[in-house]
Formats: C-alpha cells, sequence, structure tokens
C-alpha cells in the first residue's frame, strides 16, 4: 500500500499521533525547531531579490552544520563569517553592495529606503 504521509513515515491517518508527547516522540521535533522554521519562511518575503535569499539559505545551513560539530563556537563562527560574506559581496545588476545605504552611508538613500514620497 503505497503511504499517504510519505514526509512522516505514516502509512495512514489512523496512525497520525493525537498529543504533543506521541508527537515530539514520533515526529522527532519540537515547539523552537518550529518557531524557527516560521521565522525562516517569513523572513524568505522580506528579501528584496532572489540571490541574497539563496544566499541565506547557503549560510544558514553552513551555521547549522558549524553548530553541530563546533557548538557554541561553531555558531559565533558562523556569524562571523555571515557578516564577512554580507559585508564583502555585491549583486549581480549594479556595483551596490548588499548593505548599500548603509555602508558606505548615505543618508538620503537611506532615508528613501524607508520612507516613500510621491514625485
Amino acid at each position: 500500500m503505497r503511504s499517504t504521509f510519505p514526509f512522516i513515515g505514516l502509512k495512514n491517518s489512523e496512525q497520525l499521533p493525537l498529543n504533543k508527547k506521541e508527537t515530539s516522540s514520533r515526529l522527532n521535533c519540537n515547539e523552537d525547531v518550529i518557531l524557527y522554521m516560521a521565522f525562516v519562511a517569513i523572513a524568505n518575503f522580506a528579501q528584496q531579490n532572489y540571490e541574497l535569499g539563496y544566499a541565506f539559505k547557503f549560510v544558514r545551513m553552513l551555521n547549522l552544520l558549524l553548530v553541530y560539530l563546533l557548538g557554541i563556537w561553531g555558531f559565533i563562527g558562523g556569524m562571523l563569517i555571515f557578516a564577512f560574506l554580507v559585508a564583502t559581496n555585491s549583486t549581480v545588476p549594479s556595483s551596490r553592495g548588499y548593505l548599500y545605504p548603509l555602508v558606505p552611508f548615505n543618508g538620503r538613500d537611506l532615508l528613501h529606503f524607508f520612507v516613500r514620497r510621491s514625485k
């Protein structure tokens, strides 16, 4: 018989967990993971271009690997790598960096980023 819920390894709906204890033991996840993934899902819509979104996904996977291998030092190293990559890379269509209104600082463009004015 083909599995109806293959992503969690269940054969049919009768095997779905009914309470919190069964859910956490059978699906092997907790509230922190769900909250983290909800934040990531919403934050993916906040990026201005798809290139930056893919860069964030790559760095997030790198950071998870470093945390798994090195613990808190892996997290600190991953955040330093992330800050370095965002500060030194630029967008493809223009030569401006991802942090353009802040680095180099341009107050007028930063104001236009937050406040829209009619022409």
